[in-house]
């Protein structure tokens, strides 16, 4: 979903940046300045699960498949992340 007029694109991946246009700001984000924010982790799990940060998945695969993710990953043309899933233990 891009960002309305008035709002901001928060760029995650440092790259060249047309900088803000007067409509629509822009802020990178490095994860590793909040790796040990559990407070700023909560608060975007809590702004996806009410649909206001929206991530673009391209697939979800099983972890078993790690492999193929980044073959798929490598040959590029995604449009959104791959994200691998973890099946729950089996209750013994």
């Amino acid at each position: 979903m891009p960002a309305r007029d008035g709002g901001t694109f928060i760029d995650a991946r440092p790259a060249e940046s047309p900088g803000d246009d007067g409509r629509i700001r822009r802020k990178a984000v490095f994860v590793p300045d909040h790796f040990h924010r559990t407070d700023k982790i909560q608060e975007a799990v809590d702004l996806a699960r009410i649909g206001v940060l929206v991530p673009r998945v391209a697939m979800q695969l099983p972890m078993e498949q790690a492999a193929e993710a980044h073959r798929l990953l490598e040959r590029g043309g995604l449009r959104g992340r791959i994200v691998l899933t973890f099946d729950e233990p089996s209750p013994a």
